[in-house]
């Protein structure tokens, strides 16, 4: 089962601790752009294959983002959009107009279309419902699928719950009576919120009806839950803001359109303002203001299109938006800049057994960095290729002295090497598994530093001798690779 975008998670590098260092002399070219809070922003449009007049979003459990579309339902992978039509055989849509969207905890969609009626997608079977199983033919406004296997439709001003096959109108049941239903929420306590007829009301967890709240509304669009638990309300062409505030002022954010709304983990208030773009605001910030300040994104900023209808933060963080025009992610910037140091050019890094990174760079002190404290040794050097053992020893080569050395209990050692590769420079260094050191130089091949005895010997390494490509043994080899050579395996363990 997938947590993430397929294609994202394959092209990822699981556990591993990555440091990335921006040097003054590199350019970083092609990178998304920056821009709200620090997150990057990616975008794909008719000419990357992606879909237009998105309307839904929603992301299964193998990690599928699903897209709902005025031509029909889409899927994404992280790479390619691909139109989903049911195998011919079995039953089949009623309708390509897909208006909304919800995913459930069995890996099932729920798809709402304009024109009316549900379809249920799960396990590559569809089961198409309509009025002759008890649903209005208007237009799906909200299907909600609930962690409990409930799931709960808004259509035609109803409250739909569907119960068995059938779908059954529960405003009568809950003291709505007639009212017209415009959008549902379960908060996290479990707690149900309607807005209806201009007003909210709520029914609390474990209790049969419900109770009208003093919020009025004009046009109720989405419900959303705030990190510390208020629940807002999207009240169309009018703000978004908490209901059941202290102060009939306090804490809004005004909207020019039917807006949809959510928190993103970070506590950030998101805004898909219809045909106005997307504005975010961070509420926790603010105590008893008239008004929250937002950061706005447009199409000027790089946003697909203004006009704005689904979005989504799906597990891991990110947020999308569906637009007219195509899909908009912002993402947390996967690598965080290392500036606590001046670098004049390229580094060596070596992670250290204890979780320490080593960094060695011209002109600068040997540094070892962890928990946030980047600690320097030494005097400043022509540092080039470096290598931490399992031991905590530190090899590394000094470029002005044309010199090895080695770094250990806080003492620095030059280290002996035959005649032959006085003045060679040092181009790699690697560990052999057993505390010993692999270094390649130039025009010299690659030397073993074996540690025998208590004893270090630097030797030149024999590729042929106990061939481990010969005798099927692959385990603590190390690879090699040239320019001009194809790849090759060297026995760490003669």
């Amino acid at each position: 089962m997938r947590n993430t975008l397929p294609s994202a998670r394959l092209r990822g590098l699981r556990s591993s601790v990555f440091l990335l260092i921006f040097s003054g002399c590199c350019n970083y070219a092609g990178a998304a752009e920056m821009t709200l809070r620090g997150l990057s922003h990616a975008s794909w449009t008719e000419r990357d294959g992606a879909p237009h007049g998105i309307h839904a979003l929603a992301q299964t459990t193998d990690g599928y983002l699903w897209i709902g579309t005025s031509a029909g339902l889409f899927r994404f992978d992280g790479t390619r959009f691909s139109s989903f039509s049911p195998p011919p055989g079995s039953p089949q849509f009623k309708s390509l107009d897909v208006y909304v969207l919800s995913a459930d905890t069995g890996n099932g969609l729920w798809i709402g279309f304009r024109v009316g009626g549900i379809s249920c997608l799960k396990q590559g079977r569809l089961t198409n419902y309509d009025e002759h199983d008890g649903l209005p033919a208007e237009t799906v406004e909200q299907v909600l699928a609930q962690p409990d296997g409930a799931v709960w439709a808004v259509s035609g001003g109803e409250l739909m719950k569907l119960t068995g096959s059938h779908w059954e109108d529960t405003r009568s049941r809950l003291g709505l009576g007639d009212a017209r239903v415009e959008c549902i929420f379960f908060d996290r306590a479990g707690d149900l919120w309607i807005a209806a007829d201009s007003r909210v009301y709520v029914r609390r967890h474990g209790q049969e009806r419900l109770t009208r709240t003093q919020e009025e509304i004009r046009s109720g669009r989405q419900f959303a839950q705030a990190p510390d638990g208020a629940v807002w309300i999207a009240d169309g062409w009018t703000n978004v803001r908490p209901i059941d505030r202290t102060q009939p002022s306090a804490a809004t954010l005004r909207t020019k359109g039917s807006a949809n709304i959510l928190f993103d983990s970070d506590g950030y208030l998101w805004v898909a303002n219809d045909y106005f773009a997307v504005d975010v605001a961070n509420p926790g910030a603010l105590h008893d203001a008239p008004a929250i300040p937002a950061g706005h994104f447009d199409r000027t900023a790089g946003l697909t299109s203004n006009e704005c209808y689904g979005i989504l933060q799906d597990r891991e963080g990110n947020i999308w938006i569906g637009t007219g025009l195509g899909l908009d992610r912002f993402q947390r910037p996967i690598f965080t800049p290392f500036t606590d140091v001046s670098l004049r050019s390229f580094p060596a890094l070596s992670a250290g057994s204890d979780g320490a990174v080593w960094m060695a760079s011209w002109g600068n002190p040997l540094f070892r960095i962890k928990d946030g404290k980047t600690t320097p040794f030494g005097p400043k050097r022509g540092w080039g290729p470096a290598y931490s053992d399992r031991n905590d020893v530190v090899w590394a080569y000094d470029y002005w002295m044309s010199e090895l050395w080695k770094f250990q209990g806080g003492d620095f050692a030059p280290v002996e090497v035959p005649p032959i590769l006085k003045g060679a420079v040092v181009q790699s260094l690697t560990g052999d598994g057993a505390g010993g050191l692999f270094a390649s130089f130039e025009h010299k091949g690659i030397w073993h530093l074996r540690n025998e005895l208590g004893r270090n010997e630097l030797g030149r390494n024999e590729p042929g001798r106990n061939d481990p490509l010969r005798d099927g043994q692959w385990e603590n080899r190390v690879w090699l690779s040239s320019w001009t050579l194809p790849s090759s395996c060297a026995n760490s363990h003669p």
